[in-house]
C-alpha cells in the first residue's frame, strides 16, 4: 500500500484478532458491517466510473460510425463517378461513329452500295454497344452463367476478324489468324467471342499505328489453346499484376477498365487458365487454355 498522506498504522496479530472476535460477537459484527460498507462504496465508485466510461465509449463509437459512413458514401460516389465516366467514354465512341455513318447515308442516299456498307458499319457499332451492356450486366451480377454449345472455332475466328478488321486496317495493323484446331468444341460462344474481341481491342490500343496481331487456335492434349500475340508497347510487371482488376486501365485511350476483368471471369467460368507474357516495348502474348469438354 502507498499512503496518500502521513498516516498512523495500527495492527493486531492474527491470533489476538481471532481471540477477540471469538469472545466478542458484537465486535465481529461491527467489523463485517464496516467491511461490507467499504465494499459497497468501492463497487458504487467502480460502477459509476464504468458507466461514465461506457457513455464516453458510446459517444466515440457513434462519432466513428458517422465518420465511417461518410467515408463510405464518399467512396461510393467516387467509384460511381469513375465508373460512369469510363462507361460513358466507351458508349460515346460507337455512338459518334454511328452518327457519322448515318450522316453519310443521308448524303449518299442514291448510292446503294455506299448505303449498304455504312448500314453494315452502324450494325457493327450497335453490336459493340450491346457487347458493352452485356459486360456491365455480367459485372453487376458478379457471376457468369454459361450457355454451352458446339462451336466451330474457324467460324468463330472469322466472325472476330470481320468485326475488328476495319479498326485494325485504319491503323495499318496486320491481322493474322492460324486456326490449327477447328473443333467443334463445347463452349459459351457469345462469351468466348467477347474474350476474342476484348483481347483484340487491347492489342489494337497497345500497337498504335502499325504492327502485327495474330490469333492462334490449337489443341494441347485435352485443352483448347488460344493465343493472342501483338507487337505493341508491352506491359511493365506492375501493370501485369493489375490487369485483371475491375476499372483498371493502362491505355492512354481509356476504356471502362472492365475488359480484362470480364475476360478473366469468362475463362474462370469455363474452368480454364490464362497466362500473360509481356515485356515493355517487346509486345504481349495472352494464352488461354480451356478444357475440351465431351
Amino acid at each position: 500500500m502507498v499512503a496518500a498522506e502521513p498516516s498512523e498504522l495500527l495492527y493486531i496479530d492474527r491470533e489476538d484478532f481471532h481471540a477477540i472476535i471469538s469472545e466478542h460477537s458484537s465486535i465481529a459484527l461491527s467489523i463485517m458491517v464496516s467491511i461490507s460498507a467499504m465494499v459497497r462504496a468501492s463497487n458504487d465508485s467502480f460502477i459509476h466510473g464504468l458507466r461514465a466510461r461506457n457513455v464516453e465509449l458510446e459517444r466515440a463509437n457513434a462519432e466513428l460510425k458517422d465518420t465511417q459512413d461518410e467515408l463510405l458514401r464518399a467512396e461510393r460516389l467516387s467509384t460511381l463517378g469513375k465508373f460512369a465516366s469510363l462507361v460513358l467514354h466507351d458508349i460515346r465512341n460507337p455512338l459518334s461513329v454511328m452518327r457519322g455513318y448515318a450522316e453519310l447515308i443521308t448524303h449518299h442516299a442514291e448510292d446503294s452500295v455506299q448505303v449498304q456498307e455504312n448500314a453494315r458499319r452502324i450494325v457493327r457499332e450497335a453490336d459493340r454497344l450491346n457487347q458493352l451492356s452485356s459486360e456491365l450486366l455480367d459485372f453487376s451480377r458478379g457471376e457468369v452463367r454459361l450457355n454451352v454449345s458446339p462451336v466451330d472455332m474457324g467460324a468463330l475466328v472469322a466472325r472476330v476478324v470481320d468485326a475488328v478488321a476495319d479498326r485494325f486496317a485504319a491503323r495499318h495493323i496486320e491481322l493474322a489468324t492460324d486456326v490449327q484446331f477447328r473443333g467443334p468444341v463445347l463452349i459459351d460462344e457469345a462469351r468466348i467471342y467477347r474474350v476474342f474481341l476484348n483481347l483484340a481491342d487491347n492489342a489494337r490500343k497497345a500497337m498504335g499505328r502499325g504492327g502485327r496481331f495474330q490469333i492462334t487456335v490449337g489443341r494441347d492434349g485435352g485443352s483448347l489453346v488460344l493465343r493472342f500475340r501483338d507487337d505493341g508497347v508491352g506491359m511493365s510487371s506492375d501493370v501485369q499484376k493489375r490487369i485483371f482488376e475491375p476499372f483498371f486501365s493502362s491505355s492512354k485511350e481509356g476504356g471502362s477498365g472492365l475488359g480484362m476483368a470480364i475476360v478473366k471471369s469468362v475463362v474462370d467460368a469455363h474452368e480454364g487458365a490464362m497466362m500473360v507474357d509481356s515485356s515493355e516495348n517487346q509486345g504481349t502474348t495472352f494464352t488461354v487454355k480451356l478444357p475440351l469438354l465431351s
